[in-house]
Order: structure tokens, then C-alpha cells, then sequence
């Protein structure tokens, strides 16, 4: 499997530079401004629209939301639950893993790098309920 990454939105409208920010014309034409002097300001909008652009599998879905807490990030597996024990097929459905709290003075970088993060621990949870240890003695 591939994680893929295009930012076909980009400047994200949740980054706004600094005054006198050093910057650079890249190669696509863009203008590259080092992310130590952007400013952030997150929303459930701009987050979405990170998460809208990384591509994993056809069965592993990022999700953004908001509660009174705050923003968040959310995956959702397609598959059937590991939990269970017995010869009995499943049928697939959403299993969610756990809600990842992004933070509005996040830079987009790490919102991404949350997204890896939560996709990776949403599998590792997935493969722990596979496991099973038989004592040997």
C-alpha cells in the first residue's frame, strides 16, 4: 500500500504568512514560504480539505469533525470486526478508530503527519484484535 499526498488546494486558506516572511518561487510556480513563518488558523473547513487530498486505500476513510471540544481528525475501516471469535462471516461495515484532536494553530504539515498517524494506529488497533497468545504450558 501507498499513502499518497496531493495538495491540488494549495496555499491551504488556514496559513497566512508573517510579516517580512522570507519566500521563494519553486519550480510549479508556487511561492514556498518555510512554515516557521506562517501563521494558522485551522478550521473544520481547512482540515477537510488536508484530508480531502491524501489517498491510502479504498477502505480506509479520513474524517474531520468538530464538538465542543474542538477539531478533529477520525478514520474510518471498512471491514468486518476482529473481535469475535468463531467461523461466522461478518458483514463489512464502518469501524471508526479513535478521535484525533487538531489543534487551530496546527501547522497543515502536522495535520497531515496526525493523518499518517491515525491511519497507522487505526491498522495496529485492527492487528492487535487479531492476535492471540495460547499459553504453552
Amino acid at each position: 500500500m501507498s499513502a499518497v499526498v496531493a495538495l491540488s488546494s494549495w496555499p491551504i486558506n488556514a496559513e497566512t504568512p508573517m510579516a517580512n516572511a522570507p519566500s521563494i518561487e519553486l519550480p510549479n510556480g508556487y511561492i514556498g514560504i518555510p512554515q516557521h513563518y506562517l501563521r494558522y488558523q485551522q478550521t473544520l473547513s481547512s482540515v477537510r480539505a488536508l484530508l480531502a487530498d491524501i489517498q491510502f486505500d479504498d477502505k480506509t476513510l479520513l474524517f474531520a469533525g468538530q464538538d465542543p471540544n474542538g477539531l478533529y481528525i477520525q478514520v474510518g475501516i471498512i471491514g468486518r470486526e476482529n473481535y469475535e471469535r468463531g467461523d461466522q462471516q461478518r458483514p463489512h461495515k464502518l469501524v471508526y478508530g479513535r478521535k484525533w484532536r487538531i489543534d487551530r494553530d496546527t501547522p497543515s504539515s502536522e495535520v497531515i503527519q496526525t493523518a499518517f498517524l491515525a491511519i497507522s494506529k487505526a491498522y495496529e488497533h485492527e492487528v492487535r484484535e487479531l492476535l492471540t497468545v495460547k499459553d504453552a504450558w
